[in-house]
């Protein structure tokens, strides 16, 4: 095996630690040469994995962590790439750093069951069958729920206006029984155009075939009603709790209520997809890649979230697929000052880890 080739091996083992830069604490070459020998193939077991990362002054990992991102073994550089890909991303997502990351999953005797228990996203694919709850919400007009908005401008008889309170009270109550929401949509209700805008994207959304055969259940403020706007407020509240992720619909200006709820799904660890129309691509941009506080930390964990922003009904239909079947994919890319994941579909910037060490290390000081 040639030196570059060892080297390599060595390289990804401390990237997978999270320490880069950290060089062997045994100087013994005896041992690196037994552990990977020149002109032979690799095929490293847990147990020479093992030798290897204490050679470098790391911990050991489990039979669990091997099998689960190594599962066919480690039989070339390109196999142990790949699976210390894996941890690294994984390390992202549930811990917001490399070196807690691999500590945390290195010592995990359920691997598949720690992830399962860390994701805020159900997968639908395996989970019990549930009635259709969907089927009860009553649908309004487009005239009839922006007549149900609190800061709108009717001109709506007084019968017709009772007949969709009704129905609106109706919706309320039966979100309020809906367990679980999988989806919370946070939308504003300002003119007649942006809202009919909304409501055609949510029936595109939600009728696609990727978020219906799966079921997805979603509240729509736009259609529940209470006579009183403190409760109506206390009723998103609850559905903000509720859900598993939310969806932004960004309008031409943003309201204080939405920009708390984007905030408030963020700061509990849950996706956020922003739907922004094609007219405001600067909008997009600062929610994809120019406000710094674009990334909200989850305050119990310190793992800081970013946004899935994208411009489609389909590709939001996609995107929610992916959350709720536990298929998104994603990638790592790195600039001079920090780590980012992005989301593949969107290029969406959706956790980051900072190369400032003073600042690491304050932060994680504080959250750990």
């Amino acid at each position: 095996m040639v030196d570059s080739q060892r080297e390599e091996i060595l390289r990804l083992l401390a990237q997978m630690a999270g320490d880069p830069q950290r060089q062997p604490v045994v100087q013994q070459s005896e041992l690196i040469d037994e552990l990977l020998p020149e002109n032979t193939m690799l095929l490293l077991s847990m147990e020479e994995l093992n030798k290897l990362l204490l050679y470098l002054g790391f911990g050991r990992i489990t039979d669990s962590f091997f099998n689960y991102f190594f599962p066919q073994g480690i039989p070339s550089v390109e196999a142990l790439e790949q699976g210390v890909n894996r941890v690294r991303k994984t390390s992202m997502l549930y811990f917001g750093n490399f070196v807690g990351g691999f500590q945390g999953l290195a010592r995990q005797t359920n691997v598949e069951q720690f992830i399962d228990d860390a994701r805020k996203v159900p997968d639908l694919t395996r989970a019990p069958a549930r009635m259709d709850a969907m089927a009860e919400i009553e649908h309004l007009t487009q005239e009839q729920a922006y007549a149900l908005g609190y800061v709108t401008q009717s001109g709506m008889g007084q019968e017709e206006l009772e007949r969709a309170k009704n129905i609106g009270r109706a919706n309320a109550e039966r979100y309020l029984a809906m367990h679980p929401v999988d989806v919370y949509v946070g939308a504003s209700m300002r003119n007649m155009r942006t809202f009919n805008e909304t409501d055609t994207l949510l029936r595109k959304v939600f009728t696609n075939e990727k978020s219906k055969g799966i079921g997805l259940r979603y509240f729509n403020p736009l259609i529940s009603y209470l006579d009183d706007s403190t409760q109506k407020g206390l009723l998103e509240s609850l559905m903000l709790k509720k859900a598993s992720v939310m969806l932004y619909v960004a309008g031409p200006s943003e309201t204080f209520g939405k920009d708390v709820e984007l905030a408030a799904m963020l700061v509990q660890g849950k996706p956020v997809i922003a739907y922004t129309n094609k007219r405001f691509r600067k909008m997009a941009q600062l929610l994809r890649e120019s406000h710094p506080l674009r990334l909200q930390v989850e305050l119990a964990t310190g793992v800081a979230h970013g946004i899935i922003v994208l411009d489609s009904a389909e590709m939001c239909a996609q995107v929610l697929h992916d959350l709720f079947t536990n298929s998104l994919d994603t990638y790592i890319e790195e600039d001079d000052y920090n780590y980012y994941l992005y989301e593949k579909r969107t290029g969406s910037q959706i956790r980051v880890v900072t190369k400032n060490t003073y600042l690491t290390n304050a932060f994680w000081d504080f959250f750990q």
